[in-house]
């Protein structure tokens, strides 16, 4: 023992650890059993401009981030996407990482996600551990329950009051992204995009970086163990600059980041509860 350092400690030192301990295993069991599963209906308005064809108003609701192994809470999947569906959307975007490091868990986990219903359909894109552990058994199951891939693939969605042009990237972590895409968009259309990670928005070039209106990113998790007020600890590659929320990239282009619903490597939450985005576009 060390001179000067007391065998036992003081009552007062005692109660600090003590406090210490609890405070931290009241946040373990908060962020493992209650903020896990307690799903936030995330809502916003967001006037752009979405081209002179596109509608005048859209909803859209973004899932992402699932991991679905090795947990497989079926359960909880159920209910989000009974959330989802009571939203009414008129496009429902599916964000990447069905499953975390397990391919065969795919089959499962998207034909929950092909319960999801919405009138201009369900359109997906694959995350990094798509890419890494099971792209051909998500790319099937996401086949088999009527979901569309979009991997580098520009699309148009009728609408009744329009057209809305929709692209999706593959990964940027594992997969091959290509910007061609773009060439397809005609001189007044503008679009929405899906890209798994957030951060690459910065690297698209500028002449067709400011053709996307929006682009929707998961990825991040929101940070997933946060501190209060939701500041982010621990940050992803390709998910840095940009962690959760509303970003305003240039004047004419808009990024949203989701905090996702499950959770990898921690499987807890803490200031970062699990996301369903309900995004309201209005064509200005």
């Amino acid at each position: 023992m060390r001179p000067g350092i007391p065998l036992f400690p003081s009552r007062r030192r005692a109660l600090a650890y003590a406090t210490a301990g609890l405070a931290s295993g009241a946040s373990y069991l908060h962020g493992t059993t209650l903020e896990r599963h307690w799903i936030e209906i995330v809502r916003h308005r967001l006037p752009i401009a979405l081209g002179p064809s596109a509608p005048p108003a859209l909803r859209v609701a973004l899932l992402t981030d699932f991991h679905y192994d090795p947990l497989f809470e079926g359960a909880f999947f159920e209910s989000a996407v009974a959330l989802a569906n009571r939203e009414r959307p008129d496009l429902i975007l599916l964000l990447g990482d069905y499953i975390t490091s397990v391919g065969e868990a795919a089959p499962e986990i998207l034909s929950i996600l092909g319960k999801l219903r919405a009138p201009m359909g369900v359109k997906a894109v694959l995350g990094n551990h798509d890419c890494s552990h099971g792209r051909r058994s998500v790319t099937t199951s996401l086949d088999r329950n009527g979901i569309e891939l979009l991997r580098d693939r520009l699309v148009r969605l009728r609408h009744p009051a329009g057209t809305l042009v929709l692209a999706g990237f593959d990964s940027a972590w594992t997969g091959l992204p290509d910007p061609g895409l773009f060439k397809g968009l005609h001189q007044e259309e503008r679009l929405l995009l899906a890209y798994h990670e957030p951060d690459p928005i910065a690297a698209i070039p500028l002449e067709w970086r400011d053709k996307i209106a929006l682009q929707v990113s998961g990825h991040t998790h929101g940070g997933q163990i946060c501190a209060p007020g939701g500041i982010v600890l621990r940050t992803v590659p390709h998910g840095v600059k940009y962690t959760r929320g509303l970003y305003r990239i240039s004047p004419r282009t808009n990024l949203y980041v989701s905090r996702g619903l499950g959770t990898v490597a921690i499987h807890a939450r803490l200031f970062c509860r699990p996301e369903i985005t309900i995004l309201d576009l209005i064509n200005t």
